[in-house]
């Protein structure tokens, strides 16, 4: 605990408790459990699972760490035992928390050593601030971490963006693979930063403290349990397949190969109605046109159209007609059962996309058709 308010508060004390209990239990779980409590039939990430696992340690033993700490062992030695239990904190928290939020990124395998790096001058500071007694070096390990934390969030910012286009250029179904909404994860593990490095005692300020990470708990548990794996090739595909686009083709080449990827996308896709199929990835759209997906992912730059918006321009057409096929026999069903059956997971995912491709919300377009 903090200060002597909290250790002399029995409410606080239940509370601190409570929430070193509660990342224990949650990391055990991570570590054990094969299967999903939220989404049973989703497969999160492994790594992911084990970075979350690896945090929520760190969580639970820094818990642990300002009670010994704090009570125990430099009781005596105001100065030394707070510089050294916020270089524990920040030297573990941060770049375990940074690397779970890098591994919600399936486009690629981005590096985690960078944030572990970045995290090291704590402990310098540390020992220079613990030799020298120099308080102003406490300030200067928060407000170095609280630095990285800040270029992190813009970091994730892009880096998210970049996994979205990844996403839309290669997956059909966006549910349970998007993570744009992660972004207020390291927001909110920010200002917990902020609430417990600068509280100066406050008791009010270490309720919050606890209280944000009940939430980054939870958060971490729902994230993990809803994010699907995400693979974009798959056995077969070589770098070395005569289908893909050489760098030195004339223009009309290009024309002819890429006319040819729209007869077959029409004949094998459009006719055959293979968009309604859930989960369809852009390589098996290719496998299953005859070709490659780094093909078939050109041509859809050249069009300047993304696999996920070509695939709901035609679920979103198809529904269209399921809609005035049912008008005109004087049958009755619900937008929502019609876009099921124009290959949509969700309502909500079609009504952006029909709204996206009509120009208006589905319920208007409905009253005008009727």
């Amino acid at each position: 605990m903090y200060g002597d308010q909290g250790q002399l508060n029995s409410l606080f004390a239940m509370l601190y408790g409570g929430v070193a209990v509660m990342a224990l239990l949650s990391c055990i779980y991570f570590i054990f459990s094969r299967s999903n409590i939220i989404q049973p039939s989703i497969k999160p990430p492994r790594r992911l699972r084990l970075w979350a696992a690896a945090f929520l340690a760190a969580m639970f033993a820094s818990h642990v760490w300002w009670l010994v700490i704090g009570s125990v062992w430099l009781t005596d030695d105001r100065f030394v035992r707070i510089i050294t239990l916020i270089a524990l904190d920040n030297l573990t928290l941060p770049p375990l928390f940074m690397a779970m939020m890098l591994r919600l990124l399936q486009d690629r395998r981005r590096p985690l050593w960078p944030v572990f790096v970045a995290a090291a001058p704590t402990a310098v500071f540390a020992v220079i601030g613990i030799t020298t007694r120099q308080p102003v070096y406490e300030w200067v390990m928060e407000g170095y971490t609280l630095t990285t934390g800040i270029i992190f969030c813009i970091y994730m910012i892009v880096a998210v963006k970049h996994y979205g286009k990844w996403l839309r250029d290669n997956f059909a179904d966006l549910e349970h693979k998007e993570v744009w909404q992660s972004l207020l994860a390291p927001l909110l593990m920010v200002l917990t930063f902020c609430a417990y490095a600068y509280h100066e005692g406050q008791l009010y300020r270490e309720y919050l403290t606890q209280i944000a990470s009940c939430f980054i708990i939870f958060f971490i548990i729902w994230r993990v349990e809803t994010l699907q794996t995400l693979e974009v090739t798959e056995a077969g595909e070589t770098d070395n397949d005569t289908t893909k686009p050489e760098t030195e083709t004339n223009t009309t080449n290009n024309i002819n190969a890429y006319q040819e990827i729209s007869d077959l996308l029409r004949e094998h896709c459009e006719q055959k109605q293979l968009y309604l199929q859930h989960n369809l990835t852009l390589q098996q759209l290719a496998t299953a046109i005859g070709t490659n997906r780094t093909y078939l992912s050109a041509y859809f730059n050249e069009r300047n159209e993304t696999y996920n918006s070509y695939i709901n321009r035609l679920r979103v057409e198809h529904f269209a007609k399921l809609y005035h096929k049912a008008n005109a026999n004087g049958h009755s069903a619900t937008a929502k059962k019609l876009a099921i059956a124009s290959g949509f997971h969700s309502y909500s995912t079609f009504s952006v996309a029909f709204k996206s491709f009509m120009g208006m919300p589905v319920r208007l377009w409905i009253r005008k058709n009727q």
